[in-house]
């Protein structure tokens, strides 16, 4: 064989391995039981190969790799298989947050010492749960089906049953239909009771931008209205919603409802009327204000010595409108359980407690909260649509970043905003979000 056709064999089979190394994927058909709801498929060779070529494009992310010392830790990737594709499901009747997923055993050996490490207890002949990760799983052959630590033992022990022993299975149609939005997240909800049609979603992300899409067809009796919002794109915070209807309000757990009312210091059944049309919330920035004290200590000769504590405060700058036909019901209702207090600055409002705030009925269709630093500036943009939110996280000072657990702080200083909306489109709802990075920053995700 001359050297130019051992040079173009090497050349076709390295072409061969890359492509199915890279982009040539297969999935196993009996990971997702018949009956489940809901499915999250997680492309797996799709976000590897976004993640290499934004680093192929991006020179300032061309550092050295730091040596790490060796440990004997064993990691998820040494005890599993990782597959092109990763599949989670939800079954119909369980909370909301009680998601399963089949992984292939890797290693028997490093599977067993990982556990360990892990701190997973058997607590059945076969399920085993660690208080540590918050999760538990259950082992059958080389296959686990792994679960919140939420999940009712009796909840996983019937899915396991389904899997494993019934083999019932999520059609393959059900599967490929995901797997054909051909995105990097995608996901599918079923014979919901609040959709007239099967749902879907979609996550993409570039160098600067994750994409969130989703279309949904509600029932007829889950009635959805949209309405004109203006906001200022440069606030802090932007955020619209419309009144829900009495069907959508009805959703609202008991349990939700009182943690709601306590987080805002306000009965949420007094304050959403049905005969409200929108409301608005506007936080222009955090602004810092210079407040002094003085206190008195005496010197050694008993002097009395004056002291000056000097204390800068970060208040948010913010404004609250309520539109609807019901304004002096809701004023009225505040006034008479005392959350209105008249001083000569205003009508205070008092359930807030971080900055000072007033209420103004601005006509006879809408009232308006105040911070007592709130300035109005002129509303740069107009949007039409159920809710929206839109958050530029520049704006968020580095204290306030702080208490937020240190991987989100992180993702917050790398992100320079948040766009969410929700729009009608005839029956359907469409919702649509972008995150966007800051251009300075490095990718949200690390290699």
């Amino acid at each position: 064989m001359s050297k130019k056709n051992v040079m173009l064999f090497l050349l076709c089979s390295l072409l061969i391995f890359g492509y199915i190394k890279l982009f040539y994927k297969n999935y196993n058909e009996n990971t997702v039981t018949k009956n489940a709801d809901g499915i999250v498929v997680v492309d797996v060779k799709r976000i590897i190969n976004s993640i290499i070529w934004e680093y192929i494009t991006t020179p300032s992310l061309w550092k050295k790799p730091s040596s790490k010392p060796k440990t004997d830790a064993i990691i998820w990737k040494d005890m599993v298989v990782l597959p092109d594709y990763i599949f989670a499901f939800h079954i119909p009747n369980q909370p909301i947050n009680a998601w399963y997923s089949v992984l292939q055993i890797k290693n028997e050996m490093l599977f067993n010492k990982g556990i360990q490490q892990q701190q997973f207890i058997k607590v059945d002949s076969n399920l085993y749960v660690s208080t540590k990760l918050g999760l538990q799983y259950y082992k059958n052959d080389n296959k686990i089906l792994v679960a919140p630590l939420l999940v009712d033992i009796k909840n996983i022990l019937s899915v396991a049953n389904e899997l494993f022993l019934k083999k019932q299975y999520k059609s393959k149609m059900d599967l490929e239909n995901i797997i054909a939005k051909k995105s990097h997240v995608a996901a599918g909800f079923y014979n919901n009771i609040y959709f007239k049609d099967d749902a879907f979603f979609t996550l993409n992300f570039d160098k600067t931008n994750v994409k969130i899409e989703g279309v949904i067809t509600p029932n007829k009796e889950y009635l959805l209205s949209e309405k004109n919002f203006n906001y200022n794109a440069n606030n802090l915070l932007a955020l619209g919603v419309t009144q829900p209807h009495n069907s959508i309000y009805a959703l609202l757990s008991n349990n939700l409802k009182q943690n709601i009312t306590k987080a805002i210091n306000l009965n949420l059944d007094s304050l959403m009327l049905q005969s409200n049309n929108k409301y608005a919330v506007n936080i222009a920035g955090i602004t810092t204000k210079t407040d002094s004290a003085i206190s008195y200590t005496f010197d050694d000769d008993f002097n009395k010595v004056e002291k000056v504590i000097v204390n800068k405060v970060e208040e948010p700058s913010f404004n609250i409108c309520i539109v609807g036909d019901s304004i002096n019901n809701i004023y009225n209702n505040w006034v008479n359980n005392k959350k209105i207090e008249k001083t000569n600055a205003g009508l205070l409002f008092t359930p807030i407690p971080f900055a000072k705030t007033y209420c103004t009925i601005k006509s006879i269709n809408k009232l308006e909260l105040a911070a007592n630093n709130y300035k109005e500036v002129e509303k740069s943009s107009d949007i039409k649509c159920v809710c929206f939110a839109n958050i530029l996280f520049s704006k968020i000072p580095q204290s306030y970043i702080n208490y937020f657990p240190t991987n989100i702080a992180e993702v917050i200083k790398k992100t320079e905003r948040m766009h969410i909306v929700v729009q009608k489109k005839d029956e359907e709802i469409i919702i649509k979000g972008t995150i966007t990075k800051k251009k300075e920053q490095l990718p949200f995700w690390k290699m």
